[in-house]
């Protein structure tokens, strides 16, 4: 995912946990964190409704 040098997002480690685990499983994160649904979107991922 190539997310580790992305400082700009400034990811808390558990919410990079449940990005990277989202991504490597290409499964919709499920989150009501909008920082966290940010950067996950910023990474390409798909927020679950």
């Amino acid at each position: 995912m190539g997310f580790i040098r992305r400082f700009d997002l400034a990811l808390r480690t558990p919410d990079a946990l449940h990005i990277a685990a989202a991504g490597r499983l290409s499964a919709k994160l499920a989150t009501f964190d909008v920082k966290m649904a940010a950067a996950a979107t910023a990474l390409g991922l798909e927020i679950a409704p």
